[in-house]
């Protein structure tokens, strides 16, 4: 199947690792939709915005791309071993996240993670108005907005093989914070309450997993 690519990365340049695992897709009918996100510089590729978006620009730049097919996202950080297995278990109207077995007990609740793969429709983002209506756009929602985009859909778990990269233990990455428990605990509870206010109960959250 056909998926668009979106991968943040601080300086706009992928680690060789990762584009070597997309050589499949060099033939011009495959890759022709990809799109690496600067999230750093973010202003300079899109003249309009001055905020630096941190990881919400993973969102953001779909603003510009087809809503004809699905999204395929993950971090700069990881090698996924491989994206078309991830694409076959796509699910309209879920986000399909790779999230390894070992790591499952932390997002039982269905907040989970893309960062090591995921695939989703497009329009699935549009829960971020729905988070807009109770909380604003600060610094804890730009940079634990992934946690916001699975805590409010329907989400699958699979388990996909990945290696990490060694910029994935940089001081600068967000888990490596020291108000990083303290600030995934505030964003879960902002999660918790637009699913009460709106009444969202069981219409969210997880809904299959695979080992």
């Amino acid at each position: 199947m056909d998926y668009q690519i979106v991968i943040p990365s601080k300086d706009g340049n992928l680690p060789s690792q990762i584009l070597n695992s997309f050589k499949y897709m060099y033939d011009e009918s495959r890759f022709r939709d990809a799109v690496i996100v600067d999230t750093v510089i973010c202003h300079c590729r899109l003249p309009h915005r001055t905020l630096d978006f941190k990881v919400f620009e993973r969102y953001l730049c779909l603003e510009f791309r087809s809503y004809s097919m699905p999204v395929y996202t993950q971090d700069d950080d990881c090698v996924v071993h491989t994206v078309d297995t991830i694409a076959t278990h796509y699910t309209p109207g879920v986000v399909t996240c790779n999230l390894p077995p070992y790591r499952r007990a932390e997002y039982s609740d269905g907040i989970s993670l893309v960062g090591w793969g995921a695939i989703f429709d497009r329009n699935l983002t549009s829960v971020f108005n729905l988070y807009f209506k109770h909380y604003p756009l600060d610094d804890l929602f730009l940079t634990e907005c992934d946690r916001v985009f699975t805590g409010l859909n329907k989400v699958k778990l699979i388990d996909v093989p990945f290696t990490h990269l060694p910029n994935a233990e940089s001081p600068d990455r967000l888990h490596k914070r020291p108000d990083h428990w303290e600030r995934l605990k505030e964003i879960r509870s902002r999660i918790y309450r637009i699913k009460e206010m709106e009444g969202l109960g069981e219409k969210v959250g997880l809904v299959g997993e695979s080992v």
